[in-house]
């Protein structure tokens, strides 16, 4: 079961996919899209994430618009105004926390760019989310205050995210009180995750799918 909604935001409406496996509570994802947009790729994301028994709304933070290139996609990301966009995702996780078929557990997803606002919120709400889960994305800050515990998938051969950033954020994060668990997967490169892409990796998508819905599952 599946719908778009939307919520105000000072002068603008944000646009919000919401879905759930049915009529039910569950424990409530927040997803945070790549810097493609809101494609059907992160809709079948949330689909699946429905179907394995939680409540997920993800906000579009580009209002509709969608890339397919790396230019497009350069575009459309640093036409996005980032105060906006942190407090979009905010938004959006309080229409999750107050949803009438919310369970116990808020957890959050994000991937690529969406990490940096995922974050972001997770800094500035440190007592309110139970699991976080990153894909080839890091972010700056401080943790310490943090609680929630931290899943990270990264690639191998990722240029966007060395191995170098990947450590020192990993050191970032463990500074806070949840338990920290990072996968690096063999000759992956950034998307590897995202079905639409041709960096995608079925084996290691899959496998990060896996440990993915198994750690939510253990967190919410």
């Amino acid at each position: 079961m599946h719908s778009m909604e939307s919520i105000s935001i000072d002068d603008r409406e944000l646009p919000l996919y919401v879905t759930a496996p049915g009529s039910n509570s569950y424990p409530g994802i927040l997803l945070v899209h790549a810097w493609w947009g809101f494609n059907e790729c992160f809709r079948d994301i949330c689909d699946r994430l429905a179907s394995e028994g939680f409540l997920v709304v993800a906000p579009d933070l580009y209002h509709g618009d969608v890339a397919s290139t790396t230019d497009e996609a350069d575009a459309v990301s640093s036409a996005l105004d980032a105060t906006r966009a942190v407090e979009d995702v905010s938004a959006a996780f309080d229409f999750l926390r107050t949803h009438q078929r919310l369970a116990n557990g808020l957890g959050v997803i994000a991937a690529s760019m969406g990490v940096y606002y995922a974050l972001r919120m997770v800094q500035d709400r440190p007592d309110d989310i139970d699991a976080t889960v990153v894909f080839y994305g890091t972010s700056d800050g401080d943790y310490v205050e943090t609680s929630t515990a931290v899943l990270g998938h990264f690639g191998e051969n990722d240029p966007f995210e060395p191995e170098p950033n990947v450590e020192a954020f990993r050191e970032r994060v463990q500074a806070g009180d949840g338990p920290v668990t990072f996968h690096t997967y063999p000759d992956t490169e950034h998307w590897f995750f995202e079905s639409d892409r041709p960096e995608y990796d079925e084996d290691a998508a899959e496998l990060a799918w896996s440990r993915t819905v198994e750690f939510l599952r253990a967190e919410l």
